[in-house]
C-alpha cells in the first residue's frame, strides 16, 4: 500500500493509474468543476498523506492545480508532456490518452521542493530571455520540458522554478547548454 494520493481529473484517468498501481489511493476531483466537498476531502488527506497531482497538461489542468494548491498541504506535482497526452481523434487533451511508460515516469518524476533557497528573481529571468525576447517561447518549453514542469506560462514557470530551488546560475548553465539558434 501507498501513504501517497494520486489526484486525477476523472474516471478514465483513474482507470489508468490503477492498472498501472492496482493498489494506489486515487481521487478525482470531477474535472474542472472541483468541488468544496473534494477540496475539504483533499484538505484532510494533505494532512497525512501527500497529494501527488497528475492532471491534464491543458489550462483547466493547471486550474485545478493551483486551487488544490491553494486549499491543501503537501502537495507534489507530477507532469505528463502535452505531446503524449494528445488524442487526435478525439481532438482532447489528457491523462488517460498517455502510454503507461509516460504516467509511470511522470510519477516517479514527482516534484518536491528543494531543501535549498532559489535566488532567482524575475529580473533574472527577463536577464535570461525568459519573457519579453524572440526566444522566450522556446526557452520556456526548454526549461518546462528540462525540468519537467508542464507547460506554464512565464509567471507559472518562474513560481515553480523558484518552488524547486532552482539558482540563477543553475538556470543559466541549463538554458547555456542549448543553442538558441537552431
Amino acid at each position: 500500500m501507498y501513504n501517497e494520493v494520486i489526484v486525477v481529473e476523472g474516471e478514465h484517468d483513474k482507470s489508468r493509474v490503477l492498472k498501472l498501481f492496482p493498489e494506489a489511493l486515487v481521487v478525482i476531483t470531477n474535472g474542472s468543476e472541483v468541488s468544496k466537498s473534494t477540496l475539504e476531502m483533499l484538505y484532510k488527506l494533505s494532512l497525512n498523506h501527500k497529494l501527488i497531482l497528475l492532471l491534464d497538461p491543458d489550462s483547466p489542468g493547471e486550474r485545478i492545480r493551483a486551487l488544490i494548491h491553494q486549499k491543501t498541504n503537501n502537495v507534489i506535482d507530477a507532469f505528463v508532456p502535452k505531446k503524449y497526452a494528445i488524442c487526435e481523434q478525439k481532438h482532447k487533451v489528457g491523462v488517460e490518452h498517455c502510454p503507461d511508460d509516460v504516467i509511470v515516469e511522470a510519477l516517479k518524476n514527482a516534484l518536491t521542493k528543494r531543501q535549498s533557497k532559489s535566488d532567482l528573481t524575475k529580473t533574472m529571468c527577463f536577464k535570461l530571455g525568459l519573457s519579453g525576447s524572440k526566444e522566450s517561447t522556446k526557452k520556456r518549453a526548454y526549461l518546462a520540458e528540462y525540468y519537467n514542469l508542464g507547460n506554464p506560462n512565464f509567471k507559472t514557470l518562474y513560481n515553480r522554478l523558484v518552488f524547486l530551488g532552482i539558482t540563477y546560475s543553475e538556470l543559466e548553465g541549463v538554458l547555456n547548454e542549448k543553442n538558441w539558434n537552431d
